[in-house]
C-alpha cells in the first residue's frame, strides 16, 4: 500500500521533477520540463494517483491490465489512474 509521501517521494526522484500546486492548495501536480506528468489530490485518505501517457501506450496498459482505468475526470487518451 502506498501513501501520499512515499509516493510524492517517488515522483520527486525522476529527474528534473518539480511539484507545484497550480490549480489548488490540494491538489498536487508533477512536471519535467514544464510538461504535466502526475496529478495527486492530496485530501484523499487513499491516495490517487494519475499519470499522464502516450496514447497508444495507454491503450496498451487498459488493454493488457483491465485494472488500470482511463484517468479520473481527465482526458481519457492521455491519462490514466492506476489502482490503489
Amino acid at each position: 500500500m502506498y501513501d501520499h509521501d512515499s509516493i510524492r517521494t517517488a515522483l520527486r526522484a525522476k529527474p528534473g521533477a518539480v511539484e507545484i500546486s497550480p490549480f489548488d492548495a490540494t491538489t498536487l501536480v508533477a512536471k519535467i520540463e514544464g510538461k504535466l506528468f502526475a496529478l495527486l489530490p492530496l485530501t484523499a485518505e487513499s491516495p490517487q494517483l494519475s499519470l499522464k501517457v502516450d496514447p497508444g501506450y495507454g491503450d496498451v496498459l487498459r488493454a493488457t491490465y483491465p485494472a488500470i482505468p482511463p484517468g479520473y475526470h481527465l482526458n481519457k487518451q492521455h491519462w490514466i489512474t492506476p489502482p490503489r
